[in-house]
């Protein structure tokens, strides 16, 4: 991969975020959350080293919940040319009653004024994906070799050193600039605690991630097995694949140390108990809810396919950051956007070429770009584990499946026709269906007030309203997003 160097001086262009030009605009930036940040303070953390420092309850863990047992096919579906004589069939739709948990607000936080930062502050440079960052260079000699006894003594130093005022703010507003989501935020907090504690104990680097994540604003708890330390990581949405624990009746994600920790399979885990009433840190929400701003670091894509043909370009960057992130829900994929400019283009282009065709004809001719533009490959065999794709990363692998071909599709469905749409999970497949009015024969089912037909991207050649006879006798969780 291509190294840029992109320190805080080149995140936005012409702008430089901690030159001595622009310290009036970070002042700025303290000062607006300046007002909100001594409540903070008042909070949880003022005593956090009080509550690590009592015994400490231990909980089971669950282990990782798999999102579809039911293997995919190994090889792409081809669809044979609809019989005249075929019956559609009506499908009784099932809603999807996942949970949903409304993320808490993370409090905003910043630096106490006393301990302001100035050009003068000590920087060094750290990689995070490729990208060269300017980071707050700091002292970390009084916590390298904490152990699992030693948590409370860890925050306490850390504290008296000032060290959340000396590198929270400038880590935010490296994510803020960048327009990071929560969770790469998160993982950037952690590289670096990783990066500043090389050599030092796991337990030390946990501890230092632990204490940064909080005073940003992320309920984050240490914990420990009978091995090693654990950082526990609330998220909203539920998480595939990874352990977890239920705490207050909310999930906290399992995570090991990302230099020497492990899966050790031991599920019986201790941490501390926070009073529920005191607790005003805040979850991390999966969801891409803004587009990343990043350095340019691209790759030329097209794709062609039913006499249709895109081009442009796809940030490896960003490929980079969401190729590791973790297994959501698939409508929480198609709610999220990365790349506001790529998905324009995409859009504007798709939308030339079909001017002026009929809005039932446009949908075929969009579902048989997407069975034909892409080579087909499950994620064990590409990946070797579960990877959904969110919409940008199609235009960067060279072969997908089911789940990805549907956000991809329902997508260019709602904002290249404004055609109105669902994803649909069947066991073992993900599959999409269309209400457009005029269709008048077809698969599909009636779901609030509506007729949809199922539309499958990943059934080469079928039509809309032709389900993979596998299914045609299976009812599917309709999916809105």
């Amino acid at each position: 991969m291509k190294r840029i160097f992109f320190s805080l001086t080149l995140i936005v262009a012409a702008t430089t975020v901690f030159s001595q030009s622009a310290n009036d605009d970070f002042q700025t930036f303290r000062k607006g959350i300046l007002n909100d940040y001594e409540g903070f303070r008042k909070s949880i953390l003022d005593d956090y080293a009080d509550f690590l420092e009592q015994a400490w309850k231990e909980f089971e863990s669950f282990r990782g919940i798999e999102r579809d047992p039911v293997p995919k096919p190994v090889k792409k579906p081809v669809a044979p040319a609809p019989s005249p004589e075929e019956k559609p069939v009506a499908q009784t739709p099932k809603p999807d009653v996942s949970p949903t948990v409304e993320p808490r607000p993370k409090p905003p936080v910043t630096p106490q004024p006393t301990v302001p930062i100035t050009p003068q502050t000590m920087f060094r440079n750290m990689d995070f994906y490729g990208i060269t960052l300017k980071v707050p260079k700091v002292d970390l000699s009084s916590v390298a070799n904490l152990d699992a006894n030693s948590f409370n003594t860890g925050w306490r130093r850390l504290a008296n050193e000032r060290i959340s005022d000396k590198v929270v703010a400038p880590i935010r507003q490296i994510a803020n600039t960048m327009q990071l989501p929560d969770w790469t935020t998160v993982e950037l907090f952690r590289h670096y605690a990783d990066t500043a504690l090389p050599t030092a104990s796991a337990y030390a680097r946990l501890a230092f991630a632990h204490y940064l994540l909080c005073h940003a604003g992320f309920d984050c708890r240490l914990a420990r097995s009978a091995t090693q330390p654990l950082l526990l990581i609330p998220i909203v949405q539920t998480v595939y694949g990874q352990p977890y624990l239920i705490i207050n009746k909310r999930n906290y994600v399992i995570y090991y140390d990302n230099i020497n920790g492990n899966n050790d399979g031991d599920r019986s885990l201790y941490t501390c108990e926070l009073p529920s009433d005191e607790n005003n840190l805040g979850d991390v929400n999966l969801r891409i809810t803004r587009p990343m701003l990043l350095p340019e670091n691209d790759r030329d894509f097209k794709l062609t396919g039913a006499d249709l043909t895109i081009t442009g370009k796809v940030n490896k960057t960003m490929v980079k950051m969401l190729e590791h992130y973790p297994q959501m829900p698939i409508p929480e994929y198609a709610r999220s956007t990365a790349d506001s400019n790529l998905r324009k283009s995409v859009v504007d282009q798709l939308k030339k070429q079909l001017e002026g065709m009929d809005k039932i004809h446009a949908a075929q001719q969009l579902l048989s770009f997407c069975q034909y533009c892409f080579d087909y490959a499950t994620d064990g065999d590409q990946f070797g584990y579960e990877k959904p794709f969110f919409f940008e990363e199609n235009f960067f692998w060279p072969k997908n499946d089911c789940e990805d071909r549907s956000i991809f599709f329902t997508y260019l469905l709602r904002h290249v026709l404004d055609v109105d749409n669902v994803l649909l999970d069947y066991p073992g497949h993900e599959s999409v269906a269309l209400s457009i009015p005029g269709i008048e024969r077809g698969d599909g089912f009636a779901y609030n007030r509506k007729r949809y037909f199922i539309s499958d991207p990943t059934y080469v050649g079928a039509m809309i309203g032709q389900c993979m006879p596998r299914y045609k006798t299976t009812d599917p969780i309709v999916q809105e997003w």
